[in-house]
């Protein structure tokens, strides 16, 4: 479990260091059982749940809530989102 957390705020301090905003990507197992949650409040959460509702008791930036949307144009499956964060 540390390792992993651990892992995770390395990857996010480096991609913040060179400019880019970063985001750790999860689903509520993941945030659970693998990740210390309370080592990495400073930072941002890509939060994948196919639930009508989210079922996460953490702060997250994006969820995801689908992997079956439909794009024109696009002839397979594609992972639907919504962004919870006003840009600027």
């Amino acid at each position: 479990r540390q390792d992993f957390t651990n892992y995770c705020k390395v990857f996010c301090d480096t991609i913040e260091h060179a400019g880019y905003d970063s985001m750790i990507y999860a689903n509520m197992k993941w945030m659970a059982f693998t990740l210390d949650m309370e080592e990495l409040t400073d930072y941002r959460f890509w939060y994948a749940d196919y639930h009508e509702l989210p079922q996460c008791p953490y702060e997250y930036t994006i969820w995801q809530y689908s992997e079956n949307g439909t794009v024109p144009g696009i002839n397979t499956p594609v992972d639907l989102n919504i962004w919870f964060q006003k840009e600027g």
